[in-house]
Parts: C-alpha cells; structure tokens; sequence
C-alpha cells in the first residue's frame, strides 16, 4: 500500500502600501482559524535587542521606534542606515517562524494547513519566494491617508512613506490575488472567506 503524501503547508504573503489595512485583514483570518504573523510584531521585537538599541541610539539619539520612523522618514541616508539595523534581524526570524511553521504545522478548523503572514515590504524585499501566495490588500489613498492621520502621521509624512514603496497597482499585478480594504467592514470580511477557499 502506497503511503499517502505529507500535505505540505500553505505560506501566505498579505501585504500592501501603508494604510490598506492589512492588519485589520489579518485579524479576520486569524478569526477564521487559521494561522497568523504579523511581522511588525518582529520589527517590535528587534527594536528591543540590545545590540540594536545601541546601534539606533548611536545614528538617532535614540531607540524609540516612533522618533526614529518621523527621523527616517526626513532623511534617505538615515532610513538605510534603518533598514540595515533592523531588516537582517527581522528577516532571520520571520525565516525561521516560516520553516518551523512548515515542521510542526496542523490543520486548522478547515481541514488546512496554512500560515498567513503580513509583511508590508514584502516585493521591495523581494521576499516572493518565501511564500506559496501572495494577497495584496488596497484601499483607495484618501481613505489610506485618513486612516495614518489617525494614527499620528500628516498628508506629506504620508507621501514620503508611499514614495518608498512599489505603486500599488504594480503590487497587485505581482500578487494576483486581492482583498479590497476599502468599503465596510462586513465586505472585507465576506472577501476574506471567499479569498479562503482558494487555498
């Protein structure tokens, strides 16, 4: 008797330009059971390492992520000095939640076995292969800009931001598969569940 093949596990790359609400999007498939990461949780975590508080406090007086992301955002030099502090660290664990996901992993409540992690550069990293799909969540700007002025951030801080990153249409060509962030909350989840079943 042949022996069945090992199901090999989903990793699902949700990503988008600032202010799409992948976050939000993330917390309905976490909702749905299945498996999630959000990576700024990593950015969070290598913030605090001591090797690199002491490399931020060295470049920008400090090592509170909030000051250094307003610092970065006015200065091109400082945000690569930044991205060398932080992305290495972040991307090592984000590398090793993935394969241990693919080593230990379990069905979820749907009878799959799928991870899906946020990372919000995730095609300026060129990360693609890391994942078995890639979903791009997008909203339209205006509504994008409301939402980061809400969290702190002005129109122009908003512009410098999206200037770092790949256009959304561009995104969304890469990915194939979308989740529209932009109407009520009852549509983005309906576009979750229906986005589900096609893994």
């Amino acid at each position: 008797m042949v022996a069945k093949a090992k199901e090999k596990p989903q990793i699902i790359g949700l990503t988008g330009n600032i202010g799409s609400g992948k976050t939000t999007v993330l917390k309905e498939f976490e909702k749905l059971g299945i498996k999630t990461l959000n990576s700024d949780y990593l950015v969070g975590k290598a913030y605090g390492q001591k090797k690199a508080q002491k490399e931020l406090e060295k470049f920008f007086g400090t090592a509170e992520k909030k000051k250094i992301a307003k610092i970065a955002l006015k200065d091109k030099k400082k945000l690569k000095i930044l991205e060398k502090i932080v992305q290495p660290i972040v991307l090592k664990e984000l590398k090793a939640k993935i394969k241990k996901f693919g080593e230990n992993s379990k069905k979820n409540s749907g009878g799959k076995k799928i991870f899906v992690v946020e990372v919000p550069l995730l095609f300026e990293l060129k990360l693609q292969k890391l994942f078995s799909k890639i979903i791009v969540v997008h909203a339209p700007q205006n509504l994008r800009i409301a939402r980061m002025e809400k969290r702190g951030y002005s129109k122009q801080e908003f512009m410098a931001l999206e200037s770092n990153q790949i256009p959304l249409g561009k995104k969304i060509k890469l990915a194939g598969i979308t989740i529209d962030n932009g109407k009520s909350f009852f549509e983005t989840r309906k576009s979750v569940e229906s986005t589900l079943k096609k893994f």
